[in-house]
């Protein structure tokens, strides 16, 4: 193979780089954390970075801990081939 057709190669393979897409998730635990992603996946804080505080919580009065975000959907942009996700925000239901 010459240059001239690796470089033409080289070229359609990039031409079309593959699209990604947000997908959602739903925050299944806290502080320990892991995302459900469809029926079976689950993210773990290896695979899941955020840009925001997805780990904030309220103190009552009476010492429980809330997680503002357990049980929410998240939404997660793919940064890897790895399967890592950013999770860029939270759906306020």
């Amino acid at each position: 193979m010459d240059d001239i057709t690796r470089l033409a190669l080289w070229m359609k393979e990039n031409e079309n780089p593959s699209p990604y897409s947000p997908i959602m998730g739903t925050v299944i635990s806290l502080p320990n954390l892991r995302i459900q992603v469809g029926a079976k996946a689950i993210l773990d804080s290896k695979e899941v970075k955020s840009i925001f505080d997805i780990y904030k919580h309220v103190t009552h009065d009476n010492g429980v801990t809330e997680y503002v975000c357990l049980n929410k959907t998240v939404v997660l942009l793919p940064y890897s081939k790895d399967q890592k996700f950013i999770a860029i925000g939270v759906l306020q239901e």
